[in-house]
């Protein structure tokens, strides 16, 4: 990468009509204005890209945004990775609604102040410039953009241009670097097929070093895409290290539809999610919990809402912690900054950062859910990364999964420096908060503490189901447990010298026959009387334990089948004004000795309702 490859991106920001592409064309020689409805309206639309070398010999890149509000969500696409703004206010108009529009979004994706450039100047004499230059601080007053440089130009005469473009370079030549050794995270602005080439996107590299042959991952889709080609400026380059735009050919296996919106990732990094859990920045208007929003995530835009942690509404000018809970999924990092616009119209609502990517649905009531966000949403990496593990309960974490949601600078030191910290267990699988894995532990021991006396085993899926994990990690913790063992199916007391008893597994075997037919509904009397006699014992103990549910009458039905029975009875009824209990038994297709217990359970829960010969399913 040759001196003059300094990442550098530049961009504008203001009002519709100020000027901004005049300022670029002046800036660079390209007219961004590429769409033949932008040439003949005379205004933009869509982004605008161009290059522009500074007097140091830096080549920078440029970045047009639209003006227009109906044109919004454009410039939401446009304005991340930008290394310097400029403001575009026009002599003769003032600070508009855009203008104070495009600086909130500016001020809520945490790019800092850069320059503000008041075009139009020719068309205002020496008075009437200071005397906009005065309306312009008014109305810049109390944001972070107050006492920004401000430089008089004209795009006519190219007056004011010269000490302009030396400030920019100053300016970002004293930019700091981006994690160019992080992973690859590129936002794709632009999409076009070059005949020869294939499918070519565009956009900034805000992480990583892309190279060439490299293999990614192109979300959402979770398509294998591999770098064919990469050019910076039109110069085809080996690799390119973060901050840059540049341009990626991709060679690709089937036809995936690409669009701006998507991402190119590295694999095993950033996870998709639907909930994030957010810091919510101070809101330009009021927030209502619940509220249906647009959310400009790099150049994705999806809907979702807001759950607030606390209260009906965030007040404007209020910051709070919350939840987007979204009807699309984002590729999200730590940190990462979001804009959240008014579902109709579209107007900027506020922001958001990140404080975990990948979140588990917190209610209302979720007091100590809650807390945990609150400690950590302005905490250190691993304590945002604790409130994953622990809402992960009982299931493993994997270590992809975890350098996922860690920033690129610490990945490769999971799990070795949560297992330092004490926040990280290892399993087959992955890993376990330890204060979890107590409580597993505590329950498991209590479980088999409360076993018959008489007849203390049980069969292993009887108590996965009891503790509702996954088959490895109850493996494991049978194996922290010195006073037990498994032996096949069956967890028994160690030491012991008696083996499961045949006739146990016989009775086991028969009783799940017995209740294959009928989708886990028995008839007890049925199995005494077909299965050994040691089989009402062990039916009691399964009712004790919950696996199986007495619906009277002497018919059972395995807790797993519950559910599903509820759910075709539901359906059976399913508009319906009344139906027979012989419709609901032929539908089902089962004898009167089960269907009238099973519907009569259901009656008893509020679930049914019986009346005279019908029944109706209780909405």
């Amino acid at each position: 990468m040759t001196a003059n490859r300094v990442p550098i991106v530049i961009g504008t920001a203001g009002h519709v009509d100020h000027g901004k592409t005049s300022l670029v064309r002046q800036l660079t020689g390209v007219d961004t204005d590429r769409l033949i409805e932008e040439q003949r309206r005379g205004l933009t639309i869509d982004l605008g890209f161009a290059a522009m070398t500074l007097p140091s010999g830096r080549v920078a890149s440029v970045v047009d945004v639209p003006g227009h509000e109906r044109f919004l969500k454009n410039m939401l696409a446009g304005v991340g990775g930008m290394d310097l703004v400029l403001l575009v206010v026009a002599a003769d108009d003032g600070v508009m609604p855009q203008t104070r529009e495009h600086l909130l979004i500016l001020e809520l994706l945490g790019l800092p102040a850069g320059l503000i450039v008041m075009t139009k100047t020719d068309l205002a004499g020496e008075d009437l410039r200071e005397l906009a230059e005065g309306d312009i601080r008014e109305g810049l007053r109390g944001t972070s953009w107050a006492e920004a440089p401000l430089f008089p130009v004209s795009n006519v005469t190219g007056e004011g241009l010269e000490p302009l473009i030396r400030e920019m370079d100053e300016r970002t030549g004293a930019r700091v670097s981006r994690p160019a050794g992080g992973s690859v995270r590129l936002a794709v602005d632009r999409v076009f097929v070059r005949q020869g080439f294939g499918t070519v996107v565009t956009g900034t590299l805000t992480s990583g070093t892309l190279r060439e042959g490299a293999a990614l991952v192109l979300e959402p889709g979770g398509h294998r895409v591999r770098v064919r080609g990469l050019q910076v400026h039109g110069e085809a380059l080996s690799e390119v290290p973060a901050g840059h735009r540049v341009a990626v050919n991709l060679a690709t296996t089937g036809t995936p539809e690409v669009v701006r919106g998507h991402w190119l990732l590295a694999p095993d990094t950033l996870v998709s999610s639907e909930v994030l859990d957010v810091h919510m920045l101070a809101a330009a208007h009021d927030v209502r919990h619940g509220e249906r929003v647009r959310l400009h995530h790099g150049t994705r835009e999806v809907f979702g809402r807001v759950a607030l942690a606390e209260g009906t509404r965030l007040p404007a000018g209020a910051a709070g912690l919350g939840q987007l809970l979204l009807e699309q999924p984002l590729w999200a990092d730590f940190g990462d900054r979001l804009v959240l616009r008014h579902y109709d119209p579209g107007y900027v609502v506020g922001g958001a950062r990140v404080v975990a990517p990948a979140g588990q649905r917190l209610r209302r009531r979720d007091q100590q859910g809650w807390a945990r966000l609150a400690a950590a949403a302005d905490g250190r990496w691993h304590d945002r990364l604790a409130i994953v593990l622990v809402d992960r309960g009982w299931t493993p974490l994997s270590v992809e999964e975890a350098r996922a949601m860690v920033p690129a600078d610490h990945r490769s030191g999971i799990p070795a420096d949560l297992e330092a910290k004490d926040l990280w267990l290892s399993t087959a699988h992955g890993g376990l908060h330890p204060g979890r894995l107590d409580e597993l532990d505590g329950l498991l021991r209590k479980l088999l503490a409360e076993l018959p006396a008489h007849r203390r085993l049980i069969r292993r899926e009887e108590l996965q189901g009891r503790v509702r994990v996954q088959a490895s990690v109850l493996g494991e913790m049978l194996a922290r447990l010195p006073d037990w063992e498994v032996r096949g199916r069956w967890i028994v007391p160690s030491g012991t010298e008696r083996r499961v008893p045949d006739e146990v597994t016989v009775a086991w075997e028969r009783i799940q026959a017995l209740a294959v037919p009928y989708r886990g509904l028995l008839d007890r009397g049925e199995a005494q009387r077909e299965a050994p006699p040691i089989v009402a014992d062990l039916l009691d103990e399964a009712l004790a334990l919950g696996d199986w549910l007495d619906l009277g009458q002497d018919i059972l039905v395995h807790r797993t089948e519950w559910e599903a029975w509820q759910a075709r009875v539901r359906e059976v009824l399913a508009g319906q004004g009344g139906t027979s209990t012989a419709a609901i038994r032929e539908a089902l297709g089962l004898t009167r000795r089960f269907i009238v217990p099973l519907l009569e359970a259901m009656d008893a829960r509020g679930l049914t309702r019986r009346n005279g010969e019908s029944r109706q399913w209780v909405e």
